[in-house]
């Protein structure tokens, strides 16, 4: 039998490109990193990992496609994998995977943390009826038996706390960015030849498609903006649900010439398509019970020396620093926005500035063993009474 530090537990982990997926394993990788005997444990296939390269082992969760088989076949994994390689310490980073283990920790003692990112939470005490009341429940039987509740920025922290959950039992952990992945040269001029995008201005977005990203609002500033630039090109990379609905409004507005779908983006071209572009460009907004809890894609960016343009909204606030790292903006107000990306384009010298702080910031408080280091903290200070 082995033995192991910590568990992560997540429903969300590569293959899959969303932020809930990019902070699970960048975390499994930051503890590893300071030395933790790492287990990570979620749904998919052994084949989806011939791609990662890390020094911790992933364990995956077989998916039936049905959701209640699902839960109980996770249930019976995760129950068989603390006993085999005796974990102590579970992180579990969403909350389908908190489910499970709150279940398993009626039977098991564990130190159990459970994160939140902002909109489980608003589904969970929002929702009506009598799934809704269901939610509810289960979400404060979490936070009850968690040892640690994060919240991933200080909007997140007062949602926990409007849901009543006890202050002293939130910390604030943000999520981080790999630091030396993102120093790397990456292949820029490469990814513009075989996109055919030598000559232009880019602005990016990689998100989830979705109306909580402001795709919409990019392409109304971009209307305005390439008047005054019209070599400009926006490019929207990620997949999702919404993507109809965005390309409907491009082709609405005859932007078509002027955006690009790039679809799931391989990690490989990861780094290149952030040094492709001259800056990124994300206008979070609220989006019914749809919220930013933070936003690691600003951090990448502004590692790859990029300045960033954020909505002024939810947990954006702390993944930028208004005029230091890039701009805040009211996510719903066009020719900000539009205002903002021409002084970035027109002010190469301001623009690599904010993009160099951006940088410097990443390096000396998100690097995700620094971010890691915080988690220990709320390890070592939890106990099993």
């Amino acid at each position: 039998m082995q033995s192991s530090d910590v568990l992560i537990f997540s429903y969300e982990f590569p293959p899959d490109d969303g932020g809930v997926a990019r902070y699970s394993h960048g975390l499994a990788k930051g503890l590893s990193n300071l030395g933790k005997k790492v287990i990570v444990l979620a749904p998919g296939y052994r084949e989806m990992d011939k791609d990662l390269r890390d020094n911790f082992v992933i364990l995956r969760i077989p998916n039936t496609g049905l959701f209640f088989l699902n839960h109980l076949i996770s249930f019976l994994f995760f129950i068989r994998i603390l006993y085999r390689y005796k974990i102590t310490s579970v992180i579990a980073t969403e909350i389908a995977a908190e489910r499970v283990a709150v279940i398993a920790r009626l039977f098991i003692p564990f130190r159990f943390i459970a994160v939140f990112h902002g909109y489980e939470i608003l589904v969970s005490v929002q929702s009506p009826g009598f799934w809704g009341g269901l939610k509810k429940a289960v979400f404060y039987f979490i936070v009850r038996r968690a040892y640690c509740v994060v919240g991933v920025s200080r909007y997140v922290k007062s949602l926990l706390v409007r849901a009543s959950v006890p202050k002293k039992k939130i910390s604030i952990i943000s999520g981080g960015v790999d630091t030396e992945r993102f120093s790397s040269p990456g292949d820029p001029d490469g990814l513009r030849k075989r996109l055919n995008l030598n000559g232009k201005r880019i602005i990016l977005t990689l998100a989830r498609l979705d109306s909580v990203k402001g795709h919409c609002m990019v392409i109304k500033a971009l209307k305005r903006a390439i008047k005054e630039v019209p070599e400009l090109m926006y490019i929207i990379a990620g997949k999702g649900t919404g993507r109809g609905e965005i390309e409907r409004f491009v082709q609405k507005n005859g932007l078509s010439d002027y955006v690009l779908f790039l679809g799931f983006i391989p990690e490989e071209d990861l780094v290149s398509l952030y040094k492709m572009c001259d800056l990124f460009v994300m206008p979070s907004q609220r989006a019914g019970k749809g919220v930013e809890g933070f936003g690691l894609a600003f951090l990448e960016a502004n590692m790859c020396g990029k300045p960033v343009i954020g909505g002024r909204h939810g947990g954006v606030v702390d993944a930028i620093i208004d005029r230091e790292t890039g701009f805040l903006v009211n996510p719903h107000n066009e020719k900000e926005l539009s205002d903002r990306i021409l002084e970035l384009l027109n002010n190469s010298r301001f623009s690599s500035h904010l993009g160099e702080q951006g940088r410097k910031r990443c390096i000396e408080f998100f690097d995700w063993k620094n971010v890691a280091a915080r988690f220990l903290d709320c390890i070592e200070k939890s106990d099993f009474s």
